[in-house]
């Protein structure tokens, strides 16, 4: 990761953290709002852990991200890449 880049930050630890990777993505113009959907990930508050599955362009990125506004400031976004996979880097996130 290029530490000179606008949007990265060092952690304590020394790594650089990308933070566009720690903002939902925007909601633009003519983006479907999933009622239904956003009203049964409300009703799950205090459950540990949501699933949301569906194919490839099936809306689930747009779909948590309307979620996650809801719940501002009580959601975090971080999307998973195999960079990830190192614990050190996933918890450091």
């Amino acid at each position: 990761m290029d530490p000179s880049t606008a949007n990265t930050v060092e952690s304590p630890g020394g790594m650089w953290l990308d933070l566009a990777r720690t903002e939902p993505p925007a909601s633009g113009p003519g983006v479907i709002v999933r009622t239904r959907l956003l009203d049964a990930l409300r009703r799950s508050q205090g459950v540990r852990l949501v699933s949301v599955v569906a194919p490839a362009g099936y809306g689930k990125t747009t779909l948590l991200g309307q979620w996650a506004a809801l719940c501002d400031p009580h959601a975090a976004w971080l999307p998973l890449d195999t960079i990830d996979n190192d614990p050190v880097i996933l918890l450091t996130h």
